[in-house]
Formats: C-alpha cells, sequence, structure tokens
C-alpha cells in the first residue's frame, strides 16, 4: 500500500492541480467563469467523475469568491 512512487505521483497531482488554480487567476478576467472550471476540470484527468466535478465546482467558487472579495470585483 506505501508505495514510494505511488505517493510521489498523489504529491504530483495535487502540486498539479494547484498550479491549474493559480495559473486561471493570473490570467487577465475579471470574475472567474463556469467554462474555467470546466476546463480546469478536464486538465486534472484523474477526478473525471461527476461527483469530482461537483466538488471542484464548488472549491472554486469559494476560492473566486474569496479572489474577487479581495480585488473588490
Amino acid at each position: 500500500m506505501n508505495d514510494p512512487m505511488l505517493q510521489k505521483e498523489r504529491i504530483r497531482k495535487k502540486q498539479y492541480k494547484t498550479k491549474n488554480i493559480y495559473t486561471i487567476f493570473k490570467t487577465k478576467t475579471t470574475a472567474p467563469t463556469e467554462l474555467m472550471v470546466v476546463r480546469l476540470a478536464l486538465t486534472i484527468q484523474h477526478e473525471q467523475t461527476i461527483w469530482s466535478y461537483a466538488l471542484l465546482s464548488q472549491k472554486f467558487q469559494e476560492v473566486s469568491y474569496r479572489y474577487c472579495k479581495s480585488k473588490r470585483i
């Protein structure tokens, strides 16, 4: 169960996920759209279930709400 290669892969995927969220916020849009959520979900290929999409969308909305609040959009 504790395969070091598997753990390394998990860590890499987590980093990849956060990097994608970060790059979306670096783009010059005022507020993130639902399309971006879908695009982000498509880049994370190990989480392509309906449940993950819902969770991802919810998380993205929380993050985008905080982002918009901090930028006073």
